[in-house]
């Protein structure tokens, strides 16, 4: 056997061969289509009768220099052809790799909903505290949560501390008085009897003393909240639909009695609200504001209550009765005070409140 070349025998890289066979065979064409060129060129110059121009015009050769320039760009166009063979793109992974955020995780085939510490029997998946809320799932469109029970119920007043998230996130503190009589144990949970919902309005709840536990043993569900600066009507219909959400009040016949500034508000939350079906004022001061409330909340009865040595709130009664479309009754007292101490200045006044309510909050 002859020698053999080693141009052609590169360690045995199949790859490598190629692109030198390749890269012979684009010079071995160069060179032929340069002799084309020549020739052709000559053979023009005779069709035109410059026979003897093109006998005697030197023909163009091309020096080292040019033709290892022409040879080194015909290398390299072989050269980036053969890019995927020297450098083929590597298969796609089954988990991504690293990127300009860094590490990922392949997805996992299922979404895992249980908590990584608890066992769940396939019933309880969806069906776990913190997940699905039957309370909230039932309420209505616009609706409010019912008022949240903070500590134990009252031993001696029978009430139970509560809060409201107001619309803005605020929390505010009331007191809830229930009917919640004692039932004979059975099988099947029996729901809880629904009584008229009252709303006591005032800037404090100690104001009231014992005026809200009467109003429960009389047969009426009562929350007491005491009003903020600034929360205006969109605090006002919060508690309002927090009252009627509650187990035992009948979300139809709900009254509203403000005492002050309760009593203010009362009125102008009333006048925006019809789940609202009366309101008691007790010693109303803002006459003009609450006279362009009426419009809104006619006409629906009102009662008002207030000292007659209350100039103020005297006016503030008079100009109500006025552009009041309802029955509006006024209740002057010739005993002096104001807000719910005028409750205790007029010991008359608790019962002319409860026949009222009797009269009004009738299905």
């Amino acid at each position: 056997m002859g020698k053999q070349n080693p141009f052609f025998n590169h360690r045995g890289h199949r790859e490598h061969r190629e692109i030198l066979e390749k890269s012979f065979w684009a010079l071995r064409v160069l060179r032929s289509s340069i002799f084309l060129c020549r020739n052709h060129f000559t053979i023009q110059r005779l069709r035109r009768g410059e026979a003897r121009f093109a006998r005697t015009m030197p023909i163009p050769v091309l020096n080292l220099k040019h033709r290892v320039r022409i040879t080194s760009f015909v290398a390299l166009l072989v050269v980036c052809a053969a890019c995927d063979v020297l450098s083929p793109t590597p298969p796609p992974t089954i988990t991504p790799t690293r990127a300009l955020s860094g590490p990922t995780l392949e997805p996992s085939p299922t979404t895992d909903v249980r908590p990584p510490t608890a066992v769940l029997a396939e019933d309880q998946i969806l069906g776990g505290p913190g997940q699905n809320i039957p309370e909230a799932a039932a309420l209505a469109p616009d609706s409010a949560l019912p008022p949240v029970p903070m500590g134990t119920p009252g031993a001696t007043a029978g009430s139970q501390r509560i809060q409201l998230v107001m619309a803005d996130g605020a929390m505010l503190s009331g007191d809830l008085y229930q009917n919640i009589s004692t039932q004979i144990e059975t099988t099947t949970p029996q729901p809880l009897p629904r009584y008229s919902g009252v709303l006591l309005l005032g800037v404090s709840l100690a104001e009231w003393g014992d005026f809200p536990a009467r109003l429960r043993d009389a047969g009426y569900t009562v929350l007491a909240m005491e009003i903020r600066s600034g929360g205006g009507t969109a605090d006002f219909s919060v508690m309002l639909r927090a009252l009627s959400e509650t187990a035992t009040v009948n979300p139809a016949l709900l009254a509203v009695i403000g005492a002050g500034e309760g009593a203010n508000l009362a009125l102008q939350g009333c006048a925006v609200d019809l789940l609202c079906d009366t309101a008691i004022l007790l010693t109303p001061t803002q006459r003009d504001v609450l006279s362009s409330a009426m419009s809104g909340y006619n006409p629906r009865s009102l009662l008002i209550a207030f000292s007659a040595q209350d100039t103020a709130a005297v006016d503030t009664a008079r100009a109500l009765q006025l552009v009041g479309t309802g029955d509006v009754r006024l209740e002057p007292s010739s005993a002096a005070g104001s807000g719910a101490a005028l409750l205790f200045a007029a010991p008359d006044l608790t019962g002319t409140i409860g026949l009222w309510l009797a009269e009004t909050l009738v299905e």
